[in-house]
């Protein structure tokens, strides 16, 4: 009985040993993948819905994008439920730069569309994501003292 109990250890710690290295492996493979920018926001939303579930990769796609370039990406064709994505994503991943998620914050508000999803948000998203409007209200006020100047 002693026996069969130490060889049932054995197994379970070999095979625990073999899952966590089966599960570095993937990590350090995902983390070695170069994610490319998209051009469009097709290729962005193609590839953000591949990674849907894997937050990191995710993550990794929104930033091979430089925050400047989110209204050329974009254009006219940012959807909402999109839209709620990268904010939850900036809000919940980028806690540690928020240097960087401000400015990916503050030039989503510049896609040609935005004045009009924010329109289409429904109450409770709009209570969710107040930190957008703060930014696009910000973004308002400074392009109205600029324009005041």
């Amino acid at each position: 009985m002693q026996r069969n109990n130490t060889t049932r250890k054995q197994e379970v710690k070999a095979s625990v040993q073999e899952l966590a290295s089966r599960a570095a492996s993937r990590v350090k493979a995902i983390a070695a993948e170069k994610i490319t920018a998209p051009n469009s926001a097709y290729q962005f939303e193609v590839s953000w819905r591949g990674f849907s579930g894997d937050n990191a990769r995710q993550t990794s796609l929104l930033k091979a994008i430089s925050p400047s370039a989110l209204p050329q990406i974009f254009k006219n064709a940012l959807t909402v439920p999109l839209l709620l994505d990268i904010i939850k994503c900036v809000a919940t991943f980028f806690v540690e730069e928020m240097d960087l998620a401000v400015n990916y914050l503050e030039n989503i508000t510049r896609v040609p569309r935005f004045d009009t999803l924010i329109m289409f948000l429904s109450s409770s998203d709009n209570a969710e994501y107040s930190c957008i409007n703060v930014v696009y209200q910000s973004q308002r006020l400074i392009m109205l003292a600029l324009c005041l100047d």
